[in-house]
């Protein structure tokens, strides 16, 4: 059984590994991923799709890049 920060690691690890092979990345392809590796407790595709807004990992992005919002 993972903890809820282990879950969020696994959630950002499957993104990032299906984003990088070119495969769909979305919540429902994770969760697919997820329950394939066996992670207990498997996480909803809603709370999937919250981690990545939060980790800044939608719309095809690989994490928080402040340049992309004219930041520096």
């Amino acid at each position: 059984m993972w903890n809820k920060e282990e879950i969020r690691g696994f959630i950002v690890f499957v993104r990032l590994d299906l984003y990088n092979n070119g495969l769909k990345c979305g919540g429902k392809a994770i969760q697919k991923r997820m329950r394939e590796m066996e992670i207990i407790p498997l996480p909803s595709v809603s709370k999937i799709n919250r981690v990545l807004d939060e980790e800044w990992l939608t719309y095809k992005r690989t994490g928080y890049y402040p340049e992309e919002f004219g930041l520096r």
